[in-house]
């Protein structure tokens, strides 16, 4: 169980709609606590989540319902994954205080994000996380795999929380 610390309190500012284990969202076989935001500019061809295209008020309209939805899930992940939704397009302080609870508490996270971006640094905030997928779904160019389109691309941190490209389709 992790504990609610400072860094959690802005949370409530956040469009989570769900909070779900996933086995497939992180390479290698490791299961992650999948968080689903709603809102997306993006507007995928194929998108498996249109539902979330539309910003909703939050299911969770304080920090603590998150944490407890977290915590349900922590003893089985190490991983935490940010889907949508566009997880970019959030209050940039709320999704600050949780990425840096989440930090605090030794989790590693995932961002998958429909924009196109070219470096992680560029990404502010999200820059601290540990793996990136970035590109929007193209149905045309599906895998069938992971990455779910061969346009996207994956960076990872090194163990010197380096960036390195590691698919560039």
């Amino acid at each position: 169980m992790i504990k609610e610390s400072n860094s959690i309190i802005g949370v409530s500012h956040l469009t989570v709609r769900n909070v779900g284990l996933g086995f497939v969202d992180v390479p290698g076989g490791k299961t992650s606590i999948n968080i689903y935001f709603s809102g997306c500019s993006v507007h995928c061809s194929g998108c498996h989540a249109k539902t979330l295209w539309e910003p909703i008020d939050s299911d969770y309209t304080d920090h603590r319902g998150l944490i407890e939805e977290i915590n349900k899930r922590v003893a089985y992940a190490e991983w935490v994954c940010f889907l949508g939704g566009e997880p970019t397009e959030q209050n940039d302080d709320a999704i600050r205080s949780l990425i840096t609870w989440l930090k605090e508490n030794g989790l590693k996270m995932c961002l998958y994000s429909g924009k196109e971006w070219n470096h992680p640094s560029e990404m502010g905030i999200w820059s601290v996380v540990d793996m990136i997928i970035v590109g929007p779904y193209v149905e045309e160019k599906r895998t069938g795999g992971w990455p779910a389109s061969s346009n996207q691309k994956v960076w990872t941190k090194d163990r010197s929380d380096e960036w390195s490209l590691l698919k560039d389709m």
